[in-house]
């Protein structure tokens, strides 16, 4: 598994964080596909939203220990290429990306130094997709079923005191 120094930075810093700060990420997802749903189609979507970290820790469950890696995970909004919008109902002129037509997208992104991964889950059409991310050039990427491309840029970390 290749490395992913832009995590282990990110993880590392969150981890250093003040006891009861909250952190958080901004995230910004594009993902393209050129097939979609059997047809042959170029779909392209880009989702914003904040991602929020949430240390590891142990938890039992009935009597067993279990270890839950350290995670950052938040609502995305998604916006797709092909829901497209119309100044008028009668115009010729139309735009990807219809603000008043998205999904919402759940993402989190979890794990240690060498070993992360990334799930991604519609709460509009039940699925979940996962993959192990790869990183270069400052951004996260990977595959979903050979189909899918996906990208995801992190910025502007935020750790801040909760309110008194």
């Amino acid at each position: 598994m290749a490395a992913c120094p832009l995590l282990d930075d990110l993880f590392s810093w969150a981890a250093q964080q003040p006891t009861g700060n909250f952190i958080a990420v901004i995230c910004n997802l594009a993902t393209n596909q050129s097939t979609f749903q059997g047809r042959d189609k170029n779909l392209v979507s880009y989702a914003e939203g904040t991602l929020n970290y949430h240390p590891g820790g142990w938890i039992i469950i009935e009597g067993l220990n279990l270890y839950l890696p350290p995670t950052f995970t938040g609502s995305l909004t998604q916006y797709f290429s092909d829901r497209r919008y119309t100044t008028a109902p009668t115009s010729f002129d139309n735009y990807p990306f219809d603000a008043n037509n998205t999904d919402p997208l759940n993402l989190s992104i979890s794990g240690s130094s060498g070993s992360y991964s990334v799930s991604i889950q519609s709460p509009k059409w039940g699925f979940t997709q996962g993959f192990m991310p790869q990183c270069e050039a400052g951004v996260i990427y990977g595959t979903v079923d050979n189909v899918e491309l996906l990208v995801i840029s992190l910025c502007n970390r935020r750790s801040e005191p909760p309110p008194p």
